[in-house]
């Protein structure tokens, strides 16, 4: 979940004073939220402001029931199918998980296949099953 600061804290980051801050939302070049405590400001918004960029990566997961499938080619195909789906010239980076499996999993990720490098990344996951 994306983090939201106060004005206070948004405007110490940005270096800029409150009142300039509140400007900069009236003119709609920063968006804000309001809550029941009052406005907040997104963290991206306030990345954009300051001109930070993060990497988009694309994780493209495919799935087969079993080692048989694989070898026909069904989950490469899968992966291509996806692959031509998706823009992935809007990311910096594709990355690839497999699995094959009786289909009993209900969690993908749960054997030792999580995604760990989620945090420091915007993940858009697509999935396609045959």
């Amino acid at each position: 979940m994306e983090k939201h600061y106060r004005p206070k804290e948004a405007s110490e980051i940005l270096g800029l004073t409150v009142r300039r801050l509140q400007q900069l939302e009236k003119e709609g070049k920063i968006r804000s939220i309001r809550t029941p405590g009052g406005r907040r400001f997104p963290q991206s918004e306030i990345e954009r402001l300051l001109g930070v960029s993060r990497p988009k990566v694309l994780v493209i997961y495919g799935r087969v029931s079993s080692h048989e499938q694989k070898k026909k080619g069904a989950l490469s195909r899968q992966i291509e199918y996806i692959k031509e789906q998706m823009d992935t010239e809007e990311y910096s980076e594709v990355r690839v998980v497999t699995d094959i499996g009786s289909g009993l999993n209900a969690n993908p990720f749960s054997r030792g296949k999580r995604v760990s490098y989620i945090q420091a990344f915007i993940i858009n996951i697509a999935s396609w099953r045959a």
